[in-house]
């Protein structure tokens, strides 16, 4: 696993049947942060709920087939590909 904190761009593999990929889009946002993943909603005052649908998100990714996601959470950029998720300002 290959982690960084400030500026350079996270990149997390993970085993989707044991983490849900919602929760590792926040723990990738918080390391870039510095802060514990609890603290991003007083941090940013808005949640990733704000920004993409959870369930949904969880959903697509765990599904048969292998895709690609990106999206804006704040002002980090996020992507999943198969079990890795990349996070970057």
């Amino acid at each position: 696993m290959d982690c960084s904190f400030g500026d350079a761009p996270v990149k997390r593999q993970f085993d989707w049947s044991t983490t849900d990929p919602s929760h590792a889009v926040v723990l990738g946002v918080a390391e870039l942060e510095g802060v514990e993943a609890t603290r991003l909603p007083e941090k940013f005052d808005t949640t990733l709920s704000d920004h993409v649908d959870p369930d949904a998100l969880d959903t697509l990714v765990r599904s048969e087939a292998r895709v690609v996601i990106s999206f804006t959470y704040e002002e980090y950029s996020i992507q999943i590909e198969g079990d890795t998720l990349f996070a970057s300002r």
